[in-house]
């Protein structure tokens, strides 16, 4: 019987980027997206990255036992697990953003220049970008001011 292998150590609440969806439908550039590490172990179960809709919900099963991940799809769905293989993420510190207001109804987030209507505010979370789940606080700065430092 083998020994419970923990390694790597100290993964708990680290952020990482996974390359999600089909390069294909954007411009040929991979989109990554911000993940939060819930737990780590060992296992041959995992989802094929990049991630998309069916492959985040049906693991694959694969011949060698690796390191993998549980992580949480920041700002998109926080109640959902997905299991990937470690060697397919990059750990980042860059999770943080802030709205950049275009008019009086469209603000662009400054990680993923994304662009967002500022009407889906009352039924979505302001603090997320819907698109690549950058934390922004709800910070927001005209497209003329310059932050400073982000949050």
């Amino acid at each position: 019987m083998s020994d419970f292998n923990m390694s790597p150590k100290g993964l708990f609440g680290k952020y990482c980027k996974i390359a999600y969806g089909y390069a294909r439908f954007n411009d040929g550039k991979q989109q990554y997206h911000v993940y939060k590490i819930i737990s780590n172990f060992r296992s041959n179960k995992y989802s094929d990255v990049p991630l998309v809709y069916q492959t985040e919900n049906n693991p694959t099963v694969h011949k060698e036992i690796v390191d993998v991940v549980n992580v949480i799809h920041c700002g998109i769905d926080e109640n959902k697990v997905i299991r990937v293989a470690l060697k397919d993420i990059e750990f980042t510190d860059e999770y943080k953003a802030h709205w950049i207001q275009i008019d009086d109804t469209k603000c662009r987030c400054s990680k993923c220049d994304v662009i967002a209507s500022i009407a889906i505010y009352p039924f979505g979370d302001k603090n997320y970008c819907p698109n690549c789940g950058a934390y922004s606080g709800g910070k927001t700065i005209c497209e003329n001011e310059t932050l400073g430092e982000e949050l």
